[in-house]
């Protein structure tokens, strides 16, 4: 046995476990989960941070930010054209990066904690709700005022990239709901990836310029 966690888990708090070894774990070594007698079936999320699993579920987004009603965002390098500041092209020449979550997620959980299919919570039995994650990508390198952020990487900037899209869609027009500035973002995102709606990008890179071009219009 390379490393336990056995925090006591009462239903309590958030059903959380942590294995680290600093010495690493060798190829083909073997996670155990043991269910306590009498617990109830459900799914669980296990994250290896990058070491791939020989048997997995697809999608590794989760938390808050894959929920029903948020809006998921994948990081697609600032300098994929490998120039400098240049315009996004879309295709082959953008993909997201690496580090980026992919999707789809299940859900099997309300925020107010009650079971979307009662009696199932397994990805086996198609419990839940199966969600397209993420939505959209945007730009992972940005500039910000906050010292020690100048600039900021990451999906924690691709995040912020896209809000200041929304927000500019909004200054244009003011009457649209969150979910038609989604839309007028959706609508005009560059496509990466797959063609069409992907696991990787969702529907592509946010564009500014033509997301408050189509609410203007529409």
């Amino acid at each position: 046995m390379l490393c336990t966690s056995s925090t006591i888990q009462s239903g309590a708090q958030d059903p959380y476990e942590l294995c680290f070894r600093n010495a690493g774990f060798a190829a083909n070594s073997r996670i155990v989960i043991a269910r306590k007698g009498g617990a109830a079936q459900r799914a669980l999320n296990l994250d290896t941070l990058g070491a791939g699993l020989q048997i997995a579920t697809s999608g590794a987004t989760g938390g808050h930010n894959a929920g029903l009603n948020t809006v998921s965002v994948a990081a697609t390098y600032w300098n994929s054209a490998k120039t400098g500041t240049k315009a996004f092209v879309g295709g082959a020449a953008n993909p997201t990066e690496t580090f980026s979550s992919d999707g789809p997620r299940r859900i099997f959980y309300t925020p107010a904690g009650a079971e979307l299919t009662p009696g199932n919570v397994l990805f086996g039995t198609n419990g839940g709700t199966l969600l397209q994650k993420p939505d959209i990508a945007a730009a992972d390198g940005a500039s910000s005022k906050t010292p020690g952020f100048l600039p900021f990487f990451g999906t924690s900037a691709a995040a912020p990239h896209a809000a200041a899209v929304a927000a500019l869609v909004k200054s244009v027009r003011p009457s649209y709901t969150n979910a038609q500035i989604l839309n007028a973002m959706k609508q005009t995102a560059l496509d990466i990836r797959a063609p069409g709606v992907d696991r990787d990008s969702g529907w592509g890179i946010v564009m500014a310029l033509a997301a408050a071009n189509y609410a203007l219009l529409h």
